[in-house]
């Protein structure tokens, strides 16, 4: 059952990145809306330096940088059309969809879910643990990767910027709204193709606390189900 139905109800409650409450009759859940376009005063750092990956042989091989896993599993649920006033991740433009994609935590840990707008506040010099998480979305017809694929969120987090994290309790989950952007699809895909059944893609990088540097990358997780995405015909333009 689609967690946004005409039967939901919404609590007005909006924090600082575009979080806000949305009542269902079994549940409520937090939702961070990625679909509505970054602060304007929000600052960039750029992407970080980081070694390059590999695995490092011996009796007991180990990936470089370390990677660790993340006990978090995704869920597609609707897609439809964005509000007003809604950006893509990197595209000054309105997206075609918004894509709804529920995020349980199914460790047995509390997470702290990256959700801040503004790199060079979250992860200036001298801020602890600090972390970004990437969602890109993969049609079911590429390769089993995550370069170069279309960017849909891109989140930071620090435990010194609190407001930048919000916490999932175990078993526990949040709504993530992320833009959809057809054309980027369209063009990983086959050029006859009207349509693609597309995953969600997350992955996360934890950056040293001494210096602007990937220390660690998770494994990815790719969502549970995929959602077909229909494309506009050939010359049509979003309004």
């Amino acid at each position: 059952m689609s967690l946004w139905h005409p039967g939901s109800r919404a609590v007005a409650l909006t924090l600082l990145v575009g979080l806000v409450f949305w009542a269902t009759p079994c549940q409520q859940l937090p939702v961070v809306d990625l679909t509505k376009p970054a602060p304007p005063d929000a600052g960039s750092m750029g992407v970080p330096g980081a070694a390059a990956g590999g695995i490092v042989g011996g009796d007991r091989p180990v990936s470089f940088p370390p990677r660790y896993d993340l006990n978090l599993e995704l869920r597609i649920g609707r897609l439809f059309p964005p509000a007003l006033g809604s950006r893509v991740a990197i595209e000054p433009k309105p997206p075609d969809f918004a894509l709804e994609l529920i995020v349980r935590n199914v460790g047995r840990a509390p997470f702290d879910l990256p959700i801040g707008r503004d790199q060079a506040k979250v992860q200036r010099p001298g801020n602890a643990e600090r972390r970004t998480l990437s969602c890109r979305i993969r049609p079911e017809s590429a390769e089993n990767k995550i370069i170069d694929l279309p960017l849909a969120g891109l989140v930071f987090g620090s435990k010194s910027t609190p407001e930048s994290l919000l916490r999932i309790e175990p078993q526990q989950s949040v709504l993530v709204l992320l833009p959809v952007d057809s054309a980027a699809i369209r063009g990983i895909v086959a050029k006859d193709a009207t349509a693609a059944d597309i995953r969600v893609v997350c992955k996360e990088s934890m950056l040293s606390d001494d210096r602007f540097f990937v220390e660690k990358v998770s494994a990815q997780v790719v969502s549970q189900n995929a959602v077909t995405v229909p494309f506009k015909p050939a010359g049509t333009t979003s309004k």
